[in-house]
């Protein structure tokens, strides 16, 4: 049996002048294994280890290279030829390479100047934001607090609000005036730009299906009843979102290429 023993001689240099040793010396041994410089550099990337300083590489070295020498003491046991070892190592392997294929298509879709556009132009309004202001009338069925009105009477209320207001009456005058959210009535309802995600879905619903300047009909929430009006659609610029859009393509091209490929034996997994 081989005892797990390291040969730590590159330490000193490493220690005292990093970044005078070349890429080919060597600084890790591992039962006789050696490991260059630029090799064990190529393992601290692949460890996405935070090893800015001499001290971080000594501790990344005294661990890989601990773990290395008890992988040897197992291969010299046998342990790599076992069935669950084995198919261990295909999971690990199947998972490691299909993450390395997503890496290289990202990689591609970041240089696709074309793709990312066209995109943009079909996708931007996800992370689009929109200039609101609201009204509210509070329900007696309403959570967290509950308000004065029925639903009925609090939607007759809001119907009659916005007969006002379409007549020429301004929103901000009867947000402050008639309003029941605390936090935005002083302000004539403003709740600034903002992005669907962030508002209750009935409100996103209508707020990002008006147009600039419209007002909705009655909207019921958990709240009780709102009026929005559309003041301004603000898309995202294109730099902003970039990351974002090619990840997004690149996971669309990395799910289709997934789907390519695979045959299952319906005698054994039955049929969908």
């Amino acid at each position: 049996m081989r005892p797990a023993i390291l040969a730590f001689s590159f330490l000193a240099p490493l220690l005292a002048q990093p970044a005078a040793v070349s890429p080919d010396t060597v600084v890790l041994t591992v039962h006789g294994r050696k490991y260059t410089r630029a090799e064990f550099e190529d393992i601290l990337k692949a460890m996405e280890s935070n090893t800015q300083t001499a001290v971080d590489k000594l501790k990344t070295a005294e661990t890989f290279g601990r773990n290395a020498a008890l992988a040897n003491e197992a291969r010299s046991k046998g342990r790599d030829k076992s069935p669950s070892v084995q198919a261990k190592l295909r999971i690990f392997e199947t998972n490691l390479l299909s993450f390395a294929l997503f890496e290289q298509m990202l990689a591609e879709v970041e240089k696709d100047e074309p793709a990312l556009r066209k995109r943009y132009e079909t996708q931007s309004h996800v992370a689009e934001e929109r200039k609101l202001r609201h009204i509210l009338l509070r329900t007696i069925d309403s959570t967290p607090t509950k308000g004065k009105w029925t639903p009925d009477a609090a939607k007759a209320k809001a119907e009659v609000l916005r007969n006002r207001i379409t007549g020429g009456a301004s929103f901000v005058d009867i947000a402050k005036a008639e309003s029941e959210d605390d936090k935005t009535k002083a302000n004539g309802g403003d709740l600034n730009y903002i992005r669907r995600p962030l508002l209750l879905p009935q409100l996103g619903d209508a707020a990002f299906t008006m147009k600039e300047g419209e007002v909705s009909q009655p909207v019921k929430t958990t709240d009780g009843y709102h009026l929005v009006l559309l003041e301004k659609i603000a898309p995202p610029k294109f730099e902003l979102i970039r990351k974002a859009l090619a990840y997004d393509l690149a996971r669309e091209r990395f799910e289709k290429q997934a789907a390519t490929g695979v045959v299952l034996n319906p005698d054994y997994f039955g049929k969908k």
